[in-house]
């Protein structure tokens, strides 16, 4: 299974489309929060609100199952102190969910670790990256026979096409 994985597209739809267009044998799409636009035009995309969609009524959180995994997906704002992530109290929230992979955003930073035992995935941006690295998103296959997950960063690069 296929799972592409973006955040904090802060208004810039351009891209959705591109990395969608990019990735059509994708099983999924999802929107970590910080979309910045209206759900009419992220048809495709599963999406949560981000602290700044707060003019779009979106969740805060969902549950996607793959395989015998459940993943939360969520911005991770309301588990952060600013910017700051508390990768702890993010894994903690997904456990008292059930869930043993969180796919998040929010900090504009490109993460995958494991911790207190939940696999932590972001995106990085597709708008902007905090740590001066070039904007990017994540590809995320699941290996059913394995039972492992796969996250591959991806540069997104303005204009770039195949």
């Amino acid at each position: 299974m296929k799972i592409v994985v973006v955040s904090d597209s802060h208004g810039n739809i351009r891209p959705l489309h591109q990395i969608m267009e990019k990735h059509a044998d994708a099983d999924l799409f999802i929107h970590c929060g910080d979309s910045g636009w209206n759900p009419s035009g992220l048809q495709g995309w599963t999406v949560v609100g981000g602290n700044v969609d707060y003019m779009y009524d979106y969740p805060l959180a969902l549950i996607e199952e793959v395989g015998p995994h459940k993943i939360l997906v969520t911005h991770g704002h309301a588990c952060f102190s600013s910017y700051r992530p508390d990768y702890g109290a993010l894994a903690d929230y997904a456990k008292d969910l059930e869930c043993d992979t969180v796919m998040f955003g929010h900090t504009h930073i490109f993460y995958d670790s494991t911790v207190h035992g939940v696999r932590l995935i972001n995106p990085g941006s597709t708008y902007k990256n905090r740590d001066g690295s070039d904007p990017c998103y994540a590809v995320v296959t699941y290996d059913e026979e394995a039972d492992t997950f796969t996250v591959e960063r991806m540069p997104y690069i303005k204009g770039a096409k195949g």
